[in-house]
């Protein structure tokens, strides 16, 4: 494949166009298994992670949507927890627990 100087123009160009074409193949074969690589590669990271369950997922919290109408009158459709109010905590979420001192006097 070759062009020699006593190749006529006819045969010059069949070449050309031959070495072009074979270089055009390899090129692509070279492509096609690079995408079959990271494929191969993408696949395997699928199924890695596919057989995995996370444990403690939030899959069974319902949540609601935030176009609800609200509870109350007073509530405001679009405001997460509006209408509620105010969350209250008993003693059970203090630090310290003090005792009351006695009186000395």
């Amino acid at each position: 494949l070759r062009v020699q100087p006593t190749d006529s123009e006819a045969d010059r160009q069949r070449k050309r166009r031959r070495v072009k074409t074979l270089k055009h193949q390899v090129k692509t074969k070279e492509l096609d298994e690079e995408r079959a690589v990271k494929q191969n590669n993408w696949l395997s990271f699928q199924n890695r992670g596919a057989k995995k369950k996370v444990v403690g997922s939030m899959k069974s919290v319902r949540k609601e949507s935030i176009f609800t109408s609200p509870d109350t009158v007073d509530g405001k459709v679009g405001v997460t927890g509006s209408g509620r109010g105010v969350t209250e905590y008993g003693d059970g979420r203090k630090k310290f627990k003090y005792r009351e001192a006695p009186d000395l006097r």
